[in-house]
């Protein structure tokens, strides 16, 4: 029997933000840095013309619609590499997929858009953020050093987009 999930991804709003910072003060175990946000850091970070707040809703059958976690990336234009500072997601949502699902879906718009050749992942581990600690590795990216991963995004078609999960890109 098929869970039907549906992620939908949308930019940092007046009507999600509320959400956003919720879960960055406290989400622990799929958290790939534990930096806390606050709401204005996160609309600082917004308004910067080379950074985005792109939050993950997850419905389900099991499960109605809310805002489960959030990636926070920047863009560095000259290098043209995407650094994605901060991941996170709902512990409740977790081992489904949409780990992988949300970097596989970023690194195809990125390359897609043109905005950036690689991307970087940051893990800063912590006792309490194990299960993200891996993702990058089990994704193919590169260690960099300093907690850092790198994925050439000319291979993006590799990384693994389960197709049990339906994606909803909202971002602009």
């Amino acid at each position: 029997m098929s869970l039907n999930v549906t992620l939908t991804l949308e930019a940092l709003s007046t009507s999600n933000l509320q959400r956003a910072e919720q879960l960055c003060q406290k989400t622990n175990q799929f958290n790939t840095t534990t930096t806390r946000y606050s709401a204005r850091a996160l609309i600082e970070i917004e308004n910067s013309k080379d950074c985005s707040v792109i939050l993950i809703g997850h419905q389900s059958n099991d499960q109605s619609y809310e805002i489960m976690g959030l990636i926070v990336v920047r863009i560095e234009e000259e290098s043209r590499i995407a650094v994605v500072d901060s991941y996170l997601l709902s512990c409740r949502i977790l081992g489904r997929g949409i780990e992988e699902t949300c970097v596989s879906w970023l690194a195809k718009k990125l390359h897609n858009n043109k905005e950036a050749q690689y991307l970087v992942g940051k893990v800063v581990p912590t006792q309490r953020n194990q299960p993200a600690q891996g993702l990058y590795a089990r994704l193919g990216f590169e260690p960099k050093g300093k907690g850092e991963w790198l994925y050439d995004l000319a291979n993006y078609e590799s990384l693994p987009m389960p197709t049990h999960i339906n994606v909803e890109d909202k971002t602009h």
